[in-house]
């Protein structure tokens, strides 16, 4: 009997030990199974085909100053973001194809090759700007420079900016018998007042003009603006071929007003009345959506743009004269040459 109990005490102590071996004698702890790593897998990515972005190529040969570069670049980005394409610039005429992405290219002077670039690209509308009429195709854009409006307008605008009318111009010339720049400038003037007479002396029928050969110097410059000076001028235009810092300070002492084709700079802005310059960044900005929907074929003629402006001289009535003459000029309607004495 003894040897039951004995046995039976001894499995009820070893029931209460062993539960708390399981705890390792820590009350409340419970351990935690480890986590087994697993392998993650990560895709191999496949290659995808990047797609081709068409482009607009614009082409400058060396003769064409970087700022204007710039600035007709600058007129087209936003019609070429639209449509979501890239700019491309090169400095050479091409030698046949530019490529089957190439939506637009535009010449900013006339390549010699320009029928065989046509034929290269016959997917790529082509704009050239030229001085001289050429025809049209389907692809092909004419942006028709006329310097006879810059002169014109020159000669408007230099009479607007004259108290009394007395205006005059530095026109070159190529040496012929007529100068048909000097007739636009005249005409220019002429077209707002007529004759321009003025009441008291010296009298003249303004605007006055003075040639000299396209290649002359400041000092034959300075020559022709002599003989202008006694006919009592209050403004004086300079065209590209006359401007220059010699003789914008000779002329400084006479108290003149200038306009020209480029600003001189903050020396001469108290003087300055405004700069005139053909349009093209205009001009393209304009005809761009049409060419990269692929409508082109047309001939588009080159207006003029005031910059510049001396608001003492030429205040915003007198300015909406000057861009109202402007349009009536690039649609036809006004003809630059009228004066014929």
């Amino acid at each position: 009997m003894k040897r039951y109990s004995l046995t039976a005490f001894i499995l009820v102590l070893f029931s209460g030990i062993i539960p708390g071996c399981s705890g390792l004698g820590i009350p409340g702890f419970k351990p935690t199974s480890t986590p087994t790593a697993t392998a993650t897998f990560i895709p191999t990515p496949v290659p995808t085909a990047t797609p081709d972005i068409g482009k607009v190529v614009l082409i400058a040969p060396p003769e064409i100053l970087p700022e204007e570069v710039k600035v007709v670049t600058e007129a087209i980005q936003p019609a070429v973001s639209t449509a979501g394409l890239m700019t491309e610039t090169l400095g050479q005429f091409p030698a046949g194809s530019l490529g089957p992405h190439c939506v637009a290219a535009i010449f900013l002077s006339i390549p010699a090759n320009l029928v065989d670039i046509l034929n290269a690209n016959p997917q790529t509308q082509v704009v050239v700007v030229s001085p001289a009429d050429l025809q049209t195709g389907p692809t092909l854009t004419v942006l028709r420079e006329h310097p006879e409006f810059e002169a014109f307008i020159a000669g408007y605008t230099a009479v607007l900016a004259a108290p009394n009318w007395r205006a005059s111009g530095l026109i070159p010339t190529d040496g012929g018998e007529t100068n048909a720049l000097a007739n636009a400038f005249m005409s220019g003037g002429r077209y707002f007042c007529g004759r321009c007479g003025t009441t008291t002396p010296p009298f003249a029928a303004f605007p006055l003009t003075e040639s000299a050969m396209s290649s002359a110097s400041a000092a034959d410059w300075q020559s022709a603006a002599s003989n202008l000076l006694p006919a009592g001028l209050e403004t004086m235009y300079l065209s590209k071929e006359a401007q220059s810092t010699e003789l914008l300070q000779a002329l400084v002492p006479q108290n003149l007003i200038f306009l020209g084709t480029s600003y001189p700079g903050d020396g001469f802005k108290e003087r300055w009345a405004a700069t005139i310059s053909t349009d093209l960044a205009g001009a393209l900005a304009s005809v761009m959506p049409e060419i990269l929907q692929g409508q082109g074929g047309r001939t588009i003629s080159i207006g003029v743009k005031l910059a510049d402006v001396n608001e003492t001289y030429l205040p915003p009535g007198k300015q909406h004269l000057i861009l109202e003459t402007n349009e009536k000029l690039t649609k036809g309607w006004i003809n630059p040459f009228t004066v014929t004495n």
